[in-house]
């Protein structure tokens, strides 16, 4: 990872208005909120996958409706960091090195002191917008400081008939037997919204399942996917 983070930190150095906050009573100084980032959104990669397909049932709640809803979804990883999420025939979202390049460009990222998350102890960096107008719709990751695999990310956001909501992602992962080793991929994800007053008003459950390694995914396979369609950036893989 090391050739990878000093590209990655060249890169940034050309970023008009960029920001470093130095980190203050933290433990590992050296790992920047930008290297901790990286280290996430590589994880598949670094424990050498190439690439992956797996099915996803995604499982709705909403507290103002009685029904549940229910959607199929496909999740496809190319490394180093290419996630392509289809819902049917149709690419719903995308995350890259250009969609982080993106992220870098439109916040100001700060680690915050060590916290420990459903008994893993995680970096914590903190992403606010650059823009005063949308400074309050933050980002806030949680990143294993063991692998670098993402623990639970939350966000501020504001939507149709509410203008703060904070989402919570949890994410669970499983042991798979790979190449003759192991490796550690997504299990489950759980999604909590709350409302200004921390009111639950939505759950959402995320079940991935039948995981296909090494099917030879190509960049052509996804620029043809995605030709004709505009795919909304997500926001931390």
């Amino acid at each position: 990872m090391a050739a990878r983070l000093i590209y990655f930190l060249m890169i940034i150095a050309f970023i008009p208005g960029w920001v470093y906050a130095a980190p203050e009573a933290l433990t590992d100084s050296r790992m920047t909120a930008e290297v901790i980032l990286d280290g996430m959104t590589h994880f598949d990669a670094d424990q050498g996958l190439k690439d992956y397909k797996v099915k996803i049932l995604e499982v709705t709640r909403e507290t103002a409706k009685t029904d549940v809803t229910q959607r199929d979804k496909v999740f496809y990883f190319m490394a180093p960091n290419v996630y392509l999420t289809m819902v049917g025939d149709k690419p719903e979202t995308l995350s890259n090195d250009a969609s982080f390049m993106l992220l870098l460009s439109q916040y100001e990222l700060k680690r915050e002191p060590d916290v420990e998350v459903r008994g893993e102890q995680c970096y914590k960096v903190i992403a606010t917008p650059r823009d005063s107008a949308y400074k309050k719709y933050t980002k806030t990751y949680y990143v294993n400081k063991t692998d670098f695999h993402k623990t639970r990310i939350e966000s501020i956001r504001s939507e149709m008939q509410y203008e703060f909501i904070k989402y919570q992602i949890d994410f669970y992962y499983k042991e798979f037997e790979q190449g003759g080793s192991k490796i550690l991929l997504v299990d489950k994800s759980e999604a909590v919204a709350y409302d200004n007053k921390g009111n639950v008003i939505m759950e959402q459950t995320n079940s991935y399942s039948s995981y296909e390694f090494n099917i030879g995914l190509t960049q052509s396979f996804f620029e043809g996917i995605l030709k004709g369609y505009n795919t909304y950036f997500s926001e931390g893989t």
